[in-house]
């Protein structure tokens, strides 16, 4: 019953562990005080003068309400530090609204304060009541050491039983104090640890889908690419048949974007450095398998959206392709720089070859309609210079 009653009824609404610790710490922390205060305030009461009572009394009626309020809302931050400066309030009462009374215990319930605030509100706020108490303190022992000294120096018996009781009951608090914030705090680590852990679970199912996902659409690309090429050696206008090729190699384009993906160690990023080096050899060896042509990539960037990055691919695929069909019909040997980069809110991109173009593609072929509809799609401009050939394409507000 009494370790129910230690529960707080409501809820914590927040989503952080931590701060949940700290809504029981001071739900847990005002019950404790609220009983503590108020036997101490009787203790005072029926056996001292009521001067002595009346102060501790008022802290009581304050954490009571305090209490009261987390009890019925969940709500504590604010109704913790307004009670805790009304708690530093009532000591600078204490030290200087009682008069020819040795302060011997006032300095251990200043403690109380601090870590109270400390361990439920913030640090900044515990900071500032630590000043109020150092300086008033200073100021109290700087105007009243010399009356202090004799007050202590004539203590009598009751005088002596009080500063038991409040040494006794302020460390009694600052015990439990201490307690609590270990405990609360060790619970609060457990469940950090197991949400931790089930998130990591559920990231290395989601890992697992997601590359089952890529290697499934991957391999169904493939299986488009196999029967294109099935279909392709079945034909014998060869104007068909290099068509087929340029359809096959727009598919491996994606195809390729999809195994780079399920192969990263990071699902949800493409180094598109690795992906466009892949697919400009594999376009190479398959256009001029006995050419040698240097293919140079520069970029540095990662993609995670495939929106984006699938139109660009077909893009590069485009231009490749363009540029192995028309400019190294006499030439052995060349040179392709392909340059992607992010220059403020823009994304360049620079192609070249360094080939000497024999026949000019048409202007109504698909492969042209095709960059012109890619470049379209992703807000985009082009610059296109001739002898050497090279395309410069810049873009706008668009997401890797």
């Amino acid at each position: 019953m009494l370790k129910k009653l230690f529960q707080p009824p409501i809820p914590y609404p927040g989503d952080s562990f931590f701060e949940e610790a700290k809504y029981h710490l001071a739900y847990r922390m005002s019950l404790f005080l609220s009983l503590t205060l108020g036997a101490l305030c009787c203790v005072f009461f029926f056996i001292f003068e009521i001067k002595y009572s009346i102060f501790t009394f008022a802290a009581f009626t304050g954490i009571l309400f305090v209490f009261i309020h987390i009890f019925r809302t969940g709500k504590f931050k604010k109704t913790i530090l307004i009670f805790n400066l009304f708690a530093a309030f009532l000591c600078q009462l204490t030290l200087y609204a009682v008069p020819n009374t040795p302060h011997l215990a006032d300095g251990f319930w200043m403690m109380v304060n601090i870590v109270f605030a400390y361990l439920t509100v913030s640090v900044f706020w515990a900071t500032i009541i630590s000043v109020i108490h150092i300086i008033s303190t200073f100021v109290f022992y700087l105007l009243f050491y010399n009356d202090q000294i004799n007050l202590i120096s004539e203590l009598n018996q009751g005088q002596l039983v009080g500063f038991g009781l409040n040494i006794i009951f302020s460390f009694s608090i600052l015990a439990y104090l201490t307690w609590q914030n270990i405990s609360t705090t060790k619970r609060a680590e457990e469940q950090l640890s197991a949400a931790n852990s089930t998130l990591s679970n559920n990231n290395d199912e989601i890992s697992l889908m997601l590359k089952e996902i890529h290697h499934r659409v991957k391999n169904n690309l493939q299986v488009i690419v196999s029967l294109l090429r099935l279909q392709a050696n079945e034909l014998q206008n060869e104007e068909a048949i290099e068509k087929f090729k340029d359809t096959i190699n727009r598919v491996l384009s994606m195809s390729t974007i999809h195994e780079k993906m399920y192969q990263s160690e990071e699902l949800t990023k493409l180094d598109l450095d690795d992906y466009f080096l892949a697919l400009g050899n594999y376009m190479i060896h398959s256009h001029c398998p006995n050419k040698s042509i240097e293919l140079n990539i520069n970029c540095s960037l990662q993609a995670s959206d495939l929106k984006s990055i699938i139109p660009i691919g077909l893009l590069f695929n485009e231009l490749i392709s363009n540029s192995l069909k028309h400019a190294f019909q006499n030439s052995d040997e060349a040179t392709i720089t392909f340059e992607m980069r992010r220059q403020n809110e823009q994304l360049i991109i620079n192609y070249s070859d360094s080939g000497q173009w024999v026949e000019q593609e048409k202007s109504s072929s698909f492969g042209t309609d095709l960059i012109e509809t890619l470049i379209e799609q992703l807000n985009g401009k082009i610059v296109l210079t001739k002898e050497p050939t090279s395309y410069h394409f810049t873009f706008d507000e668009i997401e890797l």
